[in-house]
């Protein structure tokens, strides 16, 4: 697989698609905390903002301290103020970075690494298809290992029909297996479609 060109290279676009939903969603999570801080030091330098204008209306402090006071609580709103502009923009900019990446791929990747992944299907249906032969023969071969157990019983009891110990032969070769198996699920032998399904549906899953 290292060969090929369109999966390596549509691989590292999924890479990079997923290391920039990693950075934004970063990136977003900090400017919300960012947001709630500078709203926690905003309503506090507004409420010391009233009490120095009260000190003010009281000729208790000059002006200059009042308006130093209020200039800082601008400052504060103004930092919150682009932070909420971040935290609003933040998903549009995710979503322009990823139609630049999804259109670099449609163009430059997206064709050979369908022509590869049809290929890669096939093959895989080919190898599938070896190993469904592969078990076939191993079941032959188990098959005939168990009918010479067979014919050496079905030898013993045609002497017991010979003597008339046995009115006929009763006995049949082991059959494990069910003509037209109709259980999905499968049991210890029988192989279910269900079965062959959950194999693919769970191939992901431990990585």
């Amino acid at each position: 697989m290292s060969k090929l060109t369109g999966f390596k290279q549509a691989k590292e676009v999924a890479d990079k698609a997923k290391e920039l939903n990693k950075k934004f969603a970063e990136g977003k999570e900090k400017a919300i905390e960012q947001e709630k801080a500078l709203q926690a030091e905003l309503e506090a330098l507004r409420a010391e903002e009233r009490d120095i204008y009260s000190a003010f209306v009281l000729d208790m402090v000059e002006e200059s301290a009042y308006i130093q006071g209020k200039e800082i609580s601008e400052a504060k709103q103004k930092q919150l103020l682009a932070v909420q502009s971040k935290i609003n923009d933040i998903d549009e900019l995710k979503k322009h970075e990823m139609v630049k990446l999804f259109n670099d791929y449609k163009k430059n990747v997206y064709p050979t690494f369908m022509k590869e992944k049809s290929e890669n299907n096939k093959q895989l249906k080919d190898k599938l298809a070896e190993a469904k032969q592969e078990f076939l023969q191993k079941i032959t071969d188990y098959a005939k290992e168990q009918y010479a157990w067979y014919e050496v019983e079905k030898g013993i009891e045609q002497i017991e029909v010979i003597g008339e110990f046995k009115q006929r032969s009763y006995i049949e070769p082991l059959q494990p297996y069910h003509m037209n198996y109709m259980n999905p699920k499968g049991d210890k032998l029988n192989i279910g479609t269900n079965e062959l399904y959950a194999v693919f549906q769970r191939r992901g899953r431990n990585k």
